[in-house]
């Protein structure tokens, strides 16, 4: 991978055409956006979405990669 997706500090991330924020108080005060709360799947959600109990489900795939030189914060020192 050369770029993207990308994880990046709430403070650089472009809000783009985003309406609305979400996330913890701190972080969705960094964009002059009204704030949504936070939206959760309820047990009977997570049933539904699995079409048929009697397969296995499918490989997980990522949905973000680290950056290729990205640090842990202790090395970062």
């Amino acid at each position: 991978r050369i770029e993207g997706p990308a994880v990046n500090a709430p403070a650089d991330v472009d809000p783009g055409g985003a309406q609305t924020v979400a996330g913890s108080p701190e972080h969705a005060a960094l964009f002059d956006l009204p704030r949504r709360g936070p939206i959760n799947p309820t047990p009977a959600g997570l049933v539904a979405a699995v079409p048929d109990w009697s397969q296995p489900p499918p490989p997980l795939v990522a949905l973000y990669l680290r950056r290729p030189d990205a640090k842990p914060m202790a090395a970062r020192g």
